[in-house]
């Protein structure tokens, strides 16, 4: 299957979770593989991945960070993206970090769950 999530179809809160509700799916799916990116796949993507890796596999925020969303070059890891996209990287950091940090609240408090996205 394939589902493409168009830029600006939804507010941003709306596409991640729309997103883990897809991955919840295809891990609740047996003999289902999950592949995901974006045009860089660093700073929407990264949020994807560290969200989905404090739901589904007990992450911490700063692991799902440091692991997931820097190592791949989210907001001014990747130290090209700021000599071409300082704009991107802006808007990173005054709003996808920001929303990556309340969704980590969250989950971290018990909030947001698997069991959330079911319902």
């Amino acid at each position: 299957d394939y589902e493409q999530l168009p830029e600006g179809y939804k507010t941003a809160c709306e596409q991640l979770v729309h997103g883990l509700k897809i991955i919840q799916d295809i891990r609740q799916s047996k003999g289902r593989k999950l592949y995901f990116h974006c045009t860089t796949g660093e700073d929407r993507t990264g949020t994807l991945a560290g969200l989905s890796r404090m739901i589904f596999n007990g992450w911490n925020a700063h692991k799902a960070f440091e692991d997931e969303m820097c190592v791949h070059g989210y907001g001014q890891a990747n130290p090209r993206k700021a000599d071409f996209a300082k704009h991107v990287v802006e808007a990173i950091q005054n709003q996808l970090t920001p929303l990556y940090l309340g969704i980590a609240d969250l989950v971290h408090n018990g909030e947001f769950t698997e069991q959330t996205l079911k319902g």
